[in-house]
C-alpha cells in the first residue's frame, strides 16, 4: 500500500495501523522481550496510546500479537496524571504565566478576546 498515493490528503492524524514486511509476509521489525525503546512525538495522544500499549496488559486501543517486555521512556512526560510514560528523558516544564493567571491578576486589564 502507498499510503499517499492511496488516501488523498494523506495526514499523520489519520494514517491507519502498519506493518512493514518483507516480501513473505513476515515483519522486518518487530518489537521483542528485552528491546529498549526511546518514544517522541509532537502530539501527547500518540503517545500516550502507545505509552498505554507498552505499559498495559488488558490495553485493547488496537490488536497486539504478543506483548513484549522492553524497557521503555519517553522524550518527555505525556501525560502526568498517568505518569505516562513513567521514564522519561527531559523533565516535564514548568509552566508559569499562564494566561488565565495573567488575566486575574489585580494589576491587569480586563482581557476580551472574540474569534470571527
Amino acid at each position: 500500500m502507498q499510503l499517499k498515493a492511496d488516501i488523498q490528503k494523506f495526514i499523520e492524524q489519520y494514517c491507519p495501523p502498519f506493518v512493514i514486511v518483507d516480501k513473505n509476509g513476515k515483519s522486518v521489525g518487530p518489537i521483542v522481550d528485552g528491546d529498549a525503546l526511546v518514544t517522541f512525538n509532537f502530539r501527547a495522544d500518540r503517545m500516550i496510546m502507545l505509552a498505554k500499549a507498552l505499559k498495559y496488559a488488558n490495553f485493547d486501543n488496537f490488536d497486539r500479537v504478543h506483548v513484549p517486555k522492553t524497557h521503555s521512556a519517553g522524550m518527555l512526560q505525556y501525560d502526568g496524571e498517568l505518569k505516562l510514560p513513567s521514564k522519561y528523558l527531559v523533565s516535564p516544564p514548568k509552566l508559569t504565566g499562564h494566561l488565565v493567571n495573567t488575566s486575574q491578576r489585580k494589576d491587569s486589564e480586563p482581557l476580551h478576546a472574540a474569534r470571527q
